[in-house]
């Protein structure tokens, strides 16, 4: 139910809601600091609530507000930690990350079993591995796939 778009849909109208806000220059949400600092607490109620819509509910109230903050900031050219170079560059690259990355963790279980045991120097290597070979795959599907169907799709006809 959780990957079901219409569960999805009060998220994705909150977020319309918050661009509409933000484009008419309405939002009246808190700055960037305090909205990053409540999505941050969010995270540590989760595994306080039930499985299944945990994440979404305690971090919810602070995505709607730190997403508007962080635009706002851009637009008012205040300073802000995401628009560091290689921080948009990662953003370019989260599509394709998060197409691609799934299938490198479903390998990886299909290599290592469900449940391998790793000491942690060894868990950090495979994870680090994991990510590596995810944010690779994804520079490469980002590259090669992505940006020509981009300019395929946007050229001028």
């Amino acid at each position: 139910m959780y990957s079901f778009p219409a569960a999805r849909l009060p998220e994705f109208v909150l977020g319309a809601i918050a661009a509409r806000l933000v484009l008419l220059g309405r939002w009246r949400g808190p700055g960037l600091e305090a909205s990053l600092a409540l999505t941050i607490i969010g995270y540590f109620f989760v595994p306080q609530v039930a499985p299944g819509y945990s994440a979404t509910v305690c971090t919810l109230a602070g995505f709607v507000l730190l997403i508007p903050a962080a635009a706002i900031a851009d637009l008012q050219g205040l300073p802000s930690l995401w628009r560091h170079r290689r921080l948009v560059r990662l953003g370019e690259l989260s599509f394709a990350f998060y197409m691609i990355h799934l299938l490198v963790l479903r390998a990886a279980t299909n290599l290592l079993g469900t449940k391998p045991h790793f000491g942690p120097l060894a868990g950090a290597t495979v994870t680090t591995l994991a990510f590596g070979l995810s944010l690779g795959l994804s520079w490469l599907l980002y590259e090669k796939v992505e940006c020509p169907a981009r300019r395929l799709l946007l050229r001028r006809r």
